[in-house]
């Protein structure tokens, strides 16, 4: 039986990975590394996001999607945060505590399209280039936690057929690369369908936006990012 991490890496986006029709209001793509402690995550994470969406749903089907508790939409499952303004506050207030509360650290990278575009042409696809860079970042993290003899887990969410087997084929490609710092750790890819309720993605998606934005706007008031930001390890800005 393979000699597991005691982390796991959980991965989401923030973003459109297209080099055409570059949004201006928000021209980076951003990918958001989340790295836990596995007992912790049993122990800690899961039960405190499972009790809150107990809370607030009474079940825990509900998946936490960072773009619909940001802005409500008139149904569904987050529809009553658009309409009771004072559940609506203190949901958030719940939630950022619990962020903030919660042991995970964080790894992002942020890919600036437009100058991408403009000095490497289309060298690299931002999501791949994201990746590359990313898993360099926390490297370092893993080595330091001697995690050296251990299958590390990088969970992504599945992002279509097409997709997931482009990411799957340049993953091993990272994996062969001699310049990747990893080289000498033990990577496994794990692309897990949208439908799948995890916690893990979900923290993800949290953090994702709140670091983009950051990089776009960075003087504006960025509440989210504040919650965040001592948990955070490194941002890798690309090109610089």
């Amino acid at each position: 039986m393979p000699n597991y991490s005691e982390y796991i890496v959980y991965v989401d986006e923030s973003g459109d990975h297209g080099l055409k029709n570059i949004n201006r209001h928000f021209p980076v793509f951003a990918l958001s590394f989340c790295l836990v402690r596995k007992d912790e995550y049993l122990e800690k994470i899961v039960p405190d996001i499972q009790e809150l969406k107990f809370k607030y749903w009474g079940h825990d089907m509900v998946v936490l999607h960072e773009m619909e508790i940001r802005k409500p939409p008139r149904d569904g499952s987050f529809a009553w945060l658009r309409y009771d303004k004072q559940k609506r506050e203190e949901f958030r207030e719940d939630l950022n505590e619990l962020v903030s509360r919660i042991p995970f650290a964080i790894f992002s990278v942020v890919i600036k399209k437009r100058e991408l575009e403009e000095e490497y042409m289309e060298m690299f696809h931002p999501y791949h280039l994201a990746m590359i860079r990313g898993m360099d970042l926390f490297s370092d993290y893993l080595f330091e936690k001697n995690q050296i003899n251990t299958v590390n887990h990088i969970v992504c969410e599945s992002r279509g057929k097409t997709e997931d087997k482009i990411l799957k084929k340049e993953f091993e490609q990272i994996l062969e690369d001699s310049s990747f710092q990893g080289s000498s750790l033990n990577f496994e890819l794990v692309i897990a369908n949208k439908r799948v309720n995890s916690t893990g993605l979900q923290i993800a998606d949290l953090t994702a936006r709140p670091i983009a934005y950051k990089i776009i706007h960075p003087d504006k008031n960025n509440h989210p990012y504040e919650i965040i930001q001592d948990k955070i390890k490194k941002i890798d800005v690309f090109p610089s």
